[in-house]
């Protein structure tokens, strides 16, 4: 199922499992931590987005009357169409396949 980034670093990875992260400190220690690790969302490269990364929208300009199309519905003028950053983009986990839902 879909879920924010910050949800997804709320849980733990099933690959952090009997794997340790490992890292080297400044002065050349090697520090080891056994797992589970908490997701590292967009961090990892098992992260698929659900969503694209920006959502579109029209504005309609306050005040304009409808005028009828050539179907006879009720139409507007668009002023313009933008882009934005879609925000709380959703993604999943790609390990298990495609999220359903």
């Amino acid at each position: 199922m879909p879920t924010t980034e910050g949800d997804a670093r709320g849980k733990i990875c099933p690959q952090s499992f009997g794997s340790p992260a490992a890292y080297r400190l400044s002065d050349g220690e090697l520090i080891r931590e056994p797992g589970p690790h908490s997701c590292l969302a967009s961090g990892c490269m098992a992260w698929r987005w659900a969503e694209p990364a920006e959502e579109a929208f029209e504005a309609i300009v306050e005040g304009w009357k409808p005028v009828i199309d050539m179907t006879g519905r009720k139409a507007y003028l668009i002023m313009g169409r933008w882009t934005r950053p879609r925000p709380n983009r959703c993604g999943y986990c790609g390990l298990a396949g495609k999220a359903e839902g």
